[in-house]
C-alpha cells in the first residue's frame, strides 16, 4: 500500500469517527489487516469541523489532533509529525 492510500484511509477514518463525509466505502486490506464490505457507510458532512468538538462518537478527543494521534494509533498509520500537522491543517480549513 502507498504511502499516500495510506493518509487518505487515516482521513477516511477520522472523518468516519469525528461524523463527517458523504460515503466511505471498507476497503479489502489496511495495514495488512483485513476489513469487510458491508456496504456505505453514511456519515456526517465535514464542513465546519473545526467548529465542533469533541471528536468521536463518545466525545473523547477535544481537539482535531487528538483525534487524529488517536487513529495513527489505533491504526498503526505510522505517521511521521508533519503528516499529521498536515492532516489537521487541512480538516481545519473545510
Amino acid at each position: 500500500m502507498t504511502r499516500n492510500r495510506t493518509v487518505f484511509l487515516a482521513l477516511v477514518s477520522v472523518a468516519t469517527l469525528a461524523g463527517a463525509g458523504a460515503f466511505a466505502l471498507a476497503v479489502k486490506s489496511v495495514n495488512g489487516m483485513m476489513m469487510a464490505h458491508d456496504g456505505p457507510i453514511k456519515t456526517f458532512p465535514l464542513r465546519g469541523i473545526k467548529n465542533s468538538p469533541p471528536y468521536l462518537h463518545d466525545g473523547r478527543s477535544p481537539t482535531l489532533e487528538d483525534a487524529v494521534e488517536y487513529f495513527n494509533l489505533i491504526q498503526r498509520l505510522h505517521l511521521t509529525a508533519q503528516e499529521k500537522k498536515d492532516l489537521v491543517a487541512f480538516l481545519l480549513c473545510l
